[in-house]
């Protein structure tokens, strides 16, 4: 079944659409230069078990909707962002330091960083301290 999606095409623009393998996670992408053979996106992602690279639209989706996160104000803002993401094409994935969301970050905002991560190690500690308590009564 084809992904329907709006017809505009901003090269730079984030994207992220919920994780099919994993509960809560949110999987982030960049629009690429080019559209695919369907017609969508190429987009630029990095997911668990592979690297950063251009994909088509369906295999950064999975076949899901996706929403727009931000959208550069200028054309070579986007172009900007493209470059960089091509200069670390190929950078393994990585959950602490090159996830998809900390990867898109870096080649918007300049700073690699993850609020999903920061989220997902504030609940381990507290779950591990309701644990540790419970424990000792």
């Amino acid at each position: 079944m084809p992904i329907t999606m709006d017809h505009t095409h901003v090269p730079g623009r984030i994207r992220r659409v919920r994780s099919i393998n994993f509960p809560l996670v949110m999987h982030w992408g960049i629009e690429g230069m080019d559209r695919d053979s369907n017609g969508q996106p190429t987009m630029w992602h990095a997911q668990k078990n592979d690297v950063l690279r251009c994909t088509s639209y369906i295999e950064f989706s999975a076949g899901q909707p996706s929403e727009i996160v931000w959208t550069p104000e200028a054309y070579m803002q986007g172009l900007q962002i493209i470059r960089r993401l091509q200069s670390i094409e190929g950078t393994k994935w990585t959950l602490v330091q090159a996830n998809c969301e900390q990867i898109v970050r870096w080649a918007v905002e300049g700073r690699a960083h993850s609020d999903q991560l920061a989220v997902g190690v504030l609940a381990a500690i507290a779950v591990t301290a309701v644990l540790v308590i419970g424990s000792g009564s």
